[in-house]
């Protein structure tokens, strides 16, 4: 799942107005009966991530040169309007709104409706991978007196995978793709 979605997902099931995201800032829910916050602060790089994941090219150009952006991001078949302004280097404003009812994701920046893609043709189910088949790590060694879990950490870094488990009882599996596999 898209970061984004996280966000967009509570737009649209808690029926709220607009998310306002703020670098190192609590989210902040807007109701008809006002605003609501989120417990924790959303981290700049982490907002940086969840827009470079959706954002047209355009709209990224748009932001490395320091300006405004819009675009339309599907969350399911509901768009949802997604605004950047960047206020400086390390703070941005993300508004995520839902979109007019017809709207259509964006080819491009500025929130240019465009015909929807065609849908892809399905494809056949691929065959399950044994998930006790390790993973290809590069090798990375530990520098003299480093705690072995960094190991772990550095080489599901190295592999980018989102979750790192162990276990007393299993060889340390991470997950890639949404697959578990050993590490």
């Amino acid at each position: 799942m898209l970061r984004i979605d996280f966000y967009a997902q509570h737009l649209v099931k808690n029926n709220a107005q607009a998310i306002l995201l703020v670098s190192n800032q609590p989210a902040t829910f807007q109701f008809a009966a006002g605003p609501r916050k989120s417990n924790s602060p959303v981290a700049h790089e982490q907002l940086v991530q969840l827009i470079q994941e959706v954002a047209p090219p355009e709209a990224i150009e748009q932001l490395r040169n320091g300006a405004t952006c819009q675009f339309i991001h599907s969350l399911e078949g509901q768009p949802v309007t997604v605004a950047v302004r960047p206020a400086n280097a390390t703070t941005w404003q993300v508004q995520l709104r839902k979109a007019p009812p017809g709207t259509q994701v964006s080819a491009g920046a500025g929130g240019a409706a465009a015909a929807a893609a065609p849908a892809p043709t399905p494809e056949p189910p691929k065959e399950k991978e044994d998930p006790h088949k390790p993973v290809p790590v590069p090798r990375i060694e530990l520098a003299p007196g480093e705690p072995g879990l960094n190991l772990y950490l550095r080489q599901m870094a190295a592999v980018k995978a989102s979750d790192l488990h162990m276990s007393s009882t299993m060889p340390p599996m991470v997950r890639l793709d949404g697959e578990m596999k050993v590490l």
